[in-house]
């Protein structure tokens, strides 16, 4: 699933690399206590002031923060590590980036419990204009004012009453990212209040960076009686990113007092999308030569010698996957007449360019796979090509013509833990509607795991069983943050390819009337005129987002089942969370402990680009999304953040509106998250039968409308009546 069952295993390795983590400088900052030198250890005293807790000698600051680009000399964030080159550290991992989470927490404490009723008047939040890296991102004036309920929302944490937590978010509970690469500053004033009425009050250390004169004078000399010279020195610079922000803040509409601030801070959110947008346009300007990818040629008939690649009729190709599997589904599916509409199956390959690390006889390290990341020369978006990988695919074609003489395409993305076999769940009805349908396996899933093994596939132990790990084992882990990330953009980067090779390629090895292998030679089997359509299902929903957002040529898709905001996956699923968080208990990390949040912090941080909340550019596509009420995988929280950014309309019996004339999400509360592939659930094969048919029909009806439209003006349909199935 989401979390490698290898790294779960590898718990006791972990607990190193996450207590390093959580008690270094960005933990504290995120500490459910207030220890410190402003809000003192144990009981909390309710008669006591109020003080926004900061100190950086000891580092206690808000989180995010630009103070941790201090010293940075690349634009990157430069959190004090142990070991710059350990990257299972995630304050290394994060020390990559150019720039905070657009959706995870803002947070700070105090040294007494909030009064949720005062937050809204005493906190308030801007996007700014700041002077640069080079003069540490001191604000130069306010640009727009957040919100407070509409692009924010603030209150207590629920783990501990003296802790702030801010989220965009409105108060309806929609995810409302912050803009990327953006600079945005928060202001506490007095009007926060403690529970026995205590206003919010600077701290010691922020009094000092309150002071309109200088800290120390022209020789260096601290200037504040009792404030050591190296200390004032320390402070200086922070006094004046201080003063710039106070000066902004006072500019407000309604101006901000700066006398009644009791602590301001300023940070950056990350640049997003410049990677998949760098390898888009390097394909598009050579889909060959910048870009090592093509088609490799297709055999008429499979064997051996050919790796398996060929062209079978459907019956042929279930009676070779029965025998080399050792599976007769796909037989059985047949002989009940579930691939009615399918002519043949085309096995081939395509080449790629890998970005990552590879497992092979040039680098024969079986933990690079795990590890490695993307490499860039500098001041390149563009990752550097490392191998070039032969990547296996299915193509369903119908059998029947289409109209235009040749079939349009969509490219199909399957979920974590399968493969690319998972078409077949679709590819009938697909084809039906008149689609071709094509489908490779994501970054290690499928056939591209390296033959990993490195943990038992019955007990999920580490170590090897002499059996390839599953697919998708190693997809994603808590060891490696970053390479968790370029898995995905990986994979994005594999759809981007495979849709320019789809664009350029003339493949002709069927007949374009039977669909079978004898008699072609009649012009290309598919029709990209009009584009290429795209249907992702879990995690192939996520990628296509990201997908969409970069890829012009990709202007029709249907996402099942997706999800935004990854740590709200990790937390909030039901299947996944407790892998995730045994997974972390089993490195002494708690549910819900400073530990625990500041891991998440970083995992969304650094996930940050690969996450589809931060895509919703892909809204300006035709767009259906599939949501199933209630979802064990992908928490219906997670879809309905998705849905919310990228402006969907309800199409159902509720909303009364079908058919609806451009994109909106349907809601199935009949079925679970496998539904949109197969009618199977507990009590038996075909429990879900009527909600598979309504799913799967709903995504003909939507790819075929815009077929017809030349993709512009596609329909969503409900064709069922049954509130027993579609809300």
């Amino acid at each position: 699933m989401f979390i490698s069952s290898y790294e779960i295993a590898r718990g006791g390795a972990m607990r190193t690399k996450i207590l390093f983590w959580v008690f270094g400088a960005l933990a504290v900052a995120m500490l459910t206590s207030c220890k410190g030198v402003d809000g003192g250890g144990g009981v909390l005293s309710t008669s006591a002031p109020m003080v926004a807790n900061f100190d950086p000698s000891v580092s206690v600051v808000p989180l995010p923060n630009n103070i941790l680009f201090s010293g940075s000399v690349d634009g990157t964030l430069n959190v004090t590590v142990a070991n710059p080159a350990d990257f299972t550290d995630p304050q290394v991992a994060m020390n990559e980036l150019d720039g905070f989470s657009t959706v995870a927490p803002i947070t700070t404490t105090f040294s007494q419990p909030l009064d949720a009723a005062t937050i809204p008047a005493g906190v308030r939040m801007f996007e700014v204009s700041t002077a640069g890296a080079a003069a540490g991102y001191a604000v130069t004036g306010i640009v727009a004012e957040l919100v407070f309920g509409v692009d924010f929302v603030a209150g207590p944490s629920p783990s501990s009453s003296s802790t702030l937590v801010i989220l965009p978010k409105s108060a309806a509970g929609a995810v409302k990212p912050l803009k990327a690469n953006t600079n945005y500053m928060v202001v506490i004033t007095d009007a926060l209040k403690s529970t026995s009425g205590q206003k919010a009050l600077p701290s010691a250390v922020f009094t000092f960076l309150k002071q309109t004169a200088a800290l120390v004078d022209l020789a260096g000399k601290s200037v504040i009686p009792g404030l050591p010279d190296a200390s004032a020195l320390a402070l200086e610079p922070l006094r004046q990113l201080t003063g710039a922000s106070l000066l902004a803040a006072s500019t407000a509409v309604p101006a901000v007092n700066p006398a009644a601030v009791a602590i301001t801070w300023s940070f950056k959110t990350q640049t997003i999308g410049a990677v998949l947008t760098a390898i888009q346009a390097a394909s598009l300007a050579d889909p060959y030569a910048t870009n090592p990818a093509n088609f490799v040629a297709v055999p008429a008939v499979p064997s051996l010698a050919t790796s398996g690649a060929g062209v079978l009729d459907f019956y042929a190709f279930a009676q070779f996957a029965a025998t080399s599997t050792g599976s007769r589904a796909l037989l059985d599916g047949y002989s009940a007449g579930l691939f009615a509409n399918l002519g043949s199956v085309v096995m081939g390959a395509v080449n790629l360019p890998y970005y990552l690390d590879e497992y092979s006889a040039a680098n024969p390290n079986p933990l690079a796979p795990l590890s490695g990341r993307m490499q860039f020369n500098p001041a390149s978006s563009m990752p550097n090509i490392k191998s070039v990988q032969q990547v296996k695919y299915l193509m369903t074609v119908p059998n029947a013509a289409h109209p235009t003489g040749a079939w349009p395409v969509v490219i199909f993305q399957h979920g974590f833990t399968v493969d690319k076999t998972a078409m077949f769940g679709i590819a009938n009805t697909l084809a039906k509607a008149g689609f071709a349908t094509i489908a490779i396996d994501s970054v290690l899933h499928g056939d591209r795991t390296f033959n990993l093994d490195l943990v038992n596939n019955t007990t999920g132990a580490a170590g090897s069983d002499g059996v390839a790990d599953t697919s998708g084992t190693h997809y994603l882990n808590l060891k490696y943050l970053l390479t968790t990330r370029d898995n995905a953009r990986q994979s994005v980067a594999d759809l981007i390819h495979l849709t320019r090779l789809l664009e350029v390629q003339t493949m002709d090895v069927v007949n374009n009337t039977t669909g079978l292998l004898a008699g072609n030679g009649d012009g290309a089997d598919l029709n990209i005129a009009t584009g290429i359509y795209y249907v992702g299902h879990s995690n192939g929903g996520i990628l296509g987002t990201l997908l969409a957002s970069v890829e012009p040529n990709i202007k029709t898709l249907v996402l099942a089942n997706p999800g935004g905001v990854y740590t709200d996956i990790f937390q909030n699923s039901i299947e996944i969370s407790p892998l995730v968080n045994g997974g972390l208990a089993a490195a002494g990390v708690s549910v819900g402990s400073a530990q625990y949040n500041s891991f998440m912090f970083a995992a969304q941080t650094v996930a940050d680009d690969v996450d589809p909340i931060n895509y919703a550019t892909a809204s300006a596509k035709n767009l259906l999304m599939l949501k199933t009420t209630p979802d064990a995988v992908v928490p219906n929280s997670a879809t309905n953040a998705l849905i919310g950014v990228l402006g969907l309309t309800q199409v159902g019996i509720v909303a009364a509106n079908s058919p609806f004339a451009g994109s909106g999400y349907v809601n199935y509360i009949s079925g679970t998250h496998s539904t949109f592939l197969t009618p199977a659930g507990t009590t038996g094969p075909i429990q879900f039968l009527a909600a598979t048919t309504e799913m799967q029909t709903a995504t003909a009806s939507f790819l075929s409308s815009s077929q017809l439209s030349g993709q512009l003006a596609p329909s969503v349909v409900v064709t069922t009546i049954d509130p027993a199935i579609v809300q």
